[in-house]
């Protein structure tokens, strides 16, 4: 396992001027959410490129890749060989009108242009596949959508066509619900963004057909319609397909959440964002979402409840993330399981150093603060802190001098998200002494297989009746970067006073002020992103000096508009 320790003294350094600020203040951190992985480990390959293809392949292979499935299948049997494993990976080009198809670790590549059943494919971008390995390509320019059976045979792909879908209008993406049933194609739900009318159809598996149930949508900016509907999925949880449909209305600039009630969709609510245009949604076994915008280069995590959780910038112009969900089937007892796997592909321009580049799922612990009147009656300390990804979370006080550990908790695996947990008084061990110093030790273990494992600190002191004294804690600013408005948050003793955010420019100018008077406790002041006079600031670097129990902390956000 993978372990990354951040320890911050509460209070933190106290820098001289602006100008301290100014060379001082770290930089706005790569989300630890995302962690670097090579892409064929086995070919010894970490970004899969133009000159990696002529390279490996012979071949320049893609045009302009679009977006990317994987077919994953684990079989486990009582004897030899145990445990066998096959992975296709298919890469849509609707620059030269064809699938890539590829099995991981052979270097054995693969092209589908279409076959004399269905004619030539045209532009071809979204994918996704389901449980029983079936395809499901957007035949973009051609307004249709094929569905294809695909037939793995050692480190070949066969693609047989079962049907296709016609007279749609330029669809982008599709996506694929499961209804609850994973491995049973019978009574699956299809839904396909049709950005050439701008709406969502719904279709029903019928026979080997699919059948239109509904659709959603039309020009507009309001409630029901859309503005180049590019990308969608569907959410996940507890190992299964949900009636939640995510949508990137990218003209709209934000992402809509659907639901399927049985009949049609219903539109349930939508969140604004920042990004130029989205191309890309996917879900992780958590049902977490992915957005990708390439006209920013970033991907952004989001929580099923559409809250922002972290965010990757890259430079490459990335157009897709997709997270491979394996179909595990154990002969033994007969039971069959799908599940999303801990990785992710990202498509991106294809150049010398670009391409199809993979990134593991990590692991961000954030904000740690600790209260020492947290809200229930019976608790002793209270932890705040931000978790990116699920984690199983261990919480403990212990011994700087030593690391003599005097309480501990364990507190289960926990969603990503906010979180605030409470230490009990039966909680702390009898070893404990006024005259020592302690720190709260937050432990979270990601949950899945060969992921990281992240630590974080806060310094604390006892009274003579060995309770919990707060310090003052800054536990950040939330969200940065951020398009609107960012909260700054101040955990604080019970005291009077005033809490002060100054913001800065480049150039060291105070560009607004913002106060509030309070009398400890949880301590919130917001920013709307306007100077002093009241008029919107552009989007760029800000630097920012928080003031509160004769305490101070500096640091830079990003404002992106």
């Amino acid at each position: 396992m993978k372990k990354k320790t951040i320890h911050s003294m509460i209070g933190g350094a106290m820098f001289g001027g602006v100008a301290s600020v100014l060379s001082l203040a770290p930089a706005p951190a790569l989300a630890e959410s995302f962690d670097r992985a090579a892409v064929a480990p086995d070919l010894g390959v970490e970004v899969f490129t133009r000159e990696v293809a002529e390279d490996k392949v012979g071949k320049r292979l893609f045009s302009a890749p679009y977006s990317s499935a994987v077919i994953g299948n684990v079989d486990i049997y009582d004897t030899f060989p145990y445990v066998e494993s096959r992975y296709f990976v298919i890469v849509s080009d609707p620059a030269w009108d064809r699938l890539v198809i590829t099995a991981t670790g052979s270097g054995r590549v693969t092209e589908y242009h279409g076959d004399d059943l269905i004619g030539v494919l045209s532009a071809p971008r979204g994918l996704t596949v389901d449980g029983e390995n079936r395809i499901y390509v957007c035949d973009t320019e051609n307004d249709r959508l094929l569905v294809l059976q695909a037939e793995p045979e050692f480190d070949r792909l066969g693609l047989r066509l079962i049907t296709t879908v016609e007279d749609l209008s330029r669809p982008y993406d599709v996506a694929v619900s499961d209804n609850g049933t994973p491995t049973m194609w019978e009574d699956d739900r299809v839904y396909i963004a049709e950005a050439g009318a701008n709406r969502v159809s719904k279709f029903e598996v019928s026979g080997n057909d699919l059948s239109l149930v509904s659709r959603l949508g039309g020009l507009g900016s309001g409630v029901g319609r859309f503005a180049g509907p590019l990308a969608l999925t569907v959410g996940f949880a507890e190992g299964a397909g949900t009636e939640q449909v995510y949508v990137a209305d990218s003209h709209n600039r934000r992402i809509v959440l659907l639901e399927d009630d049985g009949r049609s969709l219903q539109w349930i609510s939508s969140v604004g964002h920042d990004a130029s245009s989205v191309t890309g949604l996917d879900v992780d076994q958590w049902g977490q979402l992915y957005s990708v915008s390439p006209q920013d280069g970033t991907v952004t995590k989001w929580t099923p409840n559409l809250e922002p959780l972290a965010r990757l910038q890259t430079p490459a112009r990335p157009r897709s993330f997709h997270v491979p969900f394996v179909t595990t089937t154990d002969h033994r007892s007969g039971t069959v399981t799908r599940s999303g796997e801990g990785r992710g592909l990202l498509v991106e321009d294809w150049k010398h150093d670009s391409g199809i580049r993979a990134w593991s799922l990590g692991l961000e612990l954030s904000d740690l603060g600790v209260s020492p009147n947290p809200s229930s009656p019976s608790a002793e300390v209270g932890l705040q802190f931000q978790l990116t990804d699920p984690a199983l979370v261990v919480g403990r006080l212990e011994r700087v001098d030593d690391g003599t550990i005097v309480a501990e908790k364990e507190f289960g695996v926990l969603l990503s998200g906010a979180q605030s947990l409470e230490f009990e008084e039966g909680d702390f061990l009898e070893s404990a002494e006024a005259s020592a110093e302690y720190r709260f030790v937050v432990e979270a273990s990601s949950t899945y297989e060969g992921g990281p494992t992240v630590v974080a600190s806060s310094d604390v002191s006892l009274d003579r009746d060995l309770q919990v004294l707060g310090r003052p804690t800054f536990l950040g600013n939330s969200p940065n970067p951020f398009p609107g408005t960012t909260t700054f948050r101040l955990q604080l003793p019970p005291a009077e006073g005033t809490a002060t955010v100054r913001v800065f420019d480049l150039a060291g100018r105070i560009v607004d002020e913002i106060a509030a008077k309070h009398s400890g406790g949880r301590v919130d002041l917001e920013w709307d992103g306007r100077d002093s006079d009241g008029r919107e600031t552009n989007s760029g670097i800000y630097f920012y000096r928080v003031e509160a129990a004769d305490r101070e902390w500096e640091g830079r956000m990003v404002r992106l508009k």
